[in-house]
């Protein structure tokens, strides 16, 4: 059995995309270990969104859990671009775990992120140059790989951190160059059975090959979403959404977007839920919707946050009052917020339709099933509907 804890729950739906990839049992708890005896155990924080302090809280509560466990192996999934209390949450995994040696590999060569002398690069441009410098809680000031990792490190921990080309390994967080794909199988050490490895699904993928032979293998999906009564919410302020949005309206599809009163750092509730309940009545003519908070500049203190949150009532008075077959979900903390207001812990991964994209089923909900997708991440392009072909 493996056992792998992820920092937001769009990850955790990545690596559980990855095990179905290579044929394994999947199981997927949300802030709690999964009660099945699946062979890969997957595990949804949304630590990300929290503080260093409570980030770490939950790591070691996880790690306690899992230890006493009967898990044959454990991998640490994180942020492929570093966002997050990453160092923090290895720590009190290497500190409950018993490791004194973590190989961190956030590379994805397929997507154009890569590690060169330490430095993290999208498409050969510095990260600090990219959209991501404008994360509304991590945005990337440097492309340097340690100034990141020591800039977001909440409670200053002692593991020392090294960058570049690694030989061998030493106490400490190692985190290799990687330009290519080959290079992640450099990154890990099978030789060497006291390593923590953690980082992107894309070293993961390489992980369960290099160290328990599964091979991930493309999965035929019979299954279009947008065929049928779905409810599409895109909480996402990367520029792919933005785009996403915009070549749907311009085909037809129903966008609701938050009004400017709902954008301001103190609202009427009752504003919320009446904005709420007319997008429901459009939505019961139309059976097909995206719902958004837009992508308009908005500056007051806290306000990610209080937007996510918004965004997740709105869906939760929505699903109230409509019979949502698919219900996708773009962007970590908005989708974990949703799930959490409705108290969806336990998940089970049905099937994978792109790389991180993966639709699931909620307990006793037999008529409304998941579907997950991290922000940077194109929409498939599923045949006869509204998305567009993927752009690296």
């Amino acid at each position: 059995m493996i056992t792998i804890l992820a920092d937001d729950i769009t990850g955790a739906a990545e690596i559980a995309g990855v095990c179905l990839r290579c044929g394994m049992t999947v199981s997927f708890g949300v802030n709690k270990l999964p009660d099945s005896t699946a062979q890969a155990r997957v595990i949804a924080t949304d630590s990300r969104s929290m503080s260093a302090q409570e980030a770490r809280m939950i790591h070691r509560q996880l790690a306690e859990e899992i230890g006493k466990s009967s898990s044959d192996s454990v991998f640490k999934k994180t942020d492929s671009v570093l966002r997050g209390f990453v160092v923090d949450e290895l720590d009190e995994w290497m500190t409950v775990l018993s490791f004194e040696e973590a190989v961190l590999q956030p590379s994805n060569p397929s997507l154009g992120r890569c590690i060169v002398e330490g430095c993290y690069f999208i498409d050969d441009k510095p990260l600090q140059e990219t959209a991501f410098s404008r994360d509304s809680d991590f945005p990337a000031w440097t492309s340097s790989v340690e100034g990141l990792l020591m800039e977001r490190n909440g409670n200053h921990t002692s593991r020392k951190i090294f960058t570049g080309s690694v030989a061998s390994l030493k106490k400490g967080i190692h985190v290799p160059d990687c330009l290519i794909e080959s290079d992640l199988k450099k990154s890990v050490f099978k030789n060497n059975s006291a390593v923590l490895y953690a980082g992107s699904a894309a070293f993961f993928a390489v992980w369960l090959e290099e160290v328990h032979d599964l091979i991930p293998k493309p999965q035929p999906y019979p299954i279009n979403p947008l065929q049928g009564r779905f409810l599409m919410v895109c909480g996402s302020k990367h520029t792919q959404s933005e785009n996403y949005l915009t070549n749907s309206k311009k085909k037809g599809l129903a966008v609701a977007e938050f009004p400017e009163e709902l954008l301001q750092e103190h609202i009427q509730e009752e504003h919320l839920l009446e904005w709420a309940d007319n997008q429901a009545q459009f939505w019961g003519c139309t059976g097909q919707m995206i719902v958004t908070q837009g992508h308009r500049k908005v500056t007051f203190p806290g306000h990610a946050q209080a937007l996510r949150t918004r965004l997740a009532e709105v869906v939760v008075r929505m699903l109230e009052q409509c019979a949502v077959g698919e219900l996708l979900l773009e962007g970590g903390a908005t989708s974990f917020a949703l799930l959490e207001m409705k108290g969806w812990t336990t998940l089970t991964p049905l099937l994978e339709f792109s790389p991180g994209i993966v639709r699931m089923a909620v307990a006793d909900k037999p008529n409304l099933f998941l579907t997950l997708k991290p922000g940077s991440y194109p929409w498939p392009t599923w045949e006869g509907n509204h998305s567009e072909k993927p752009n690296k």
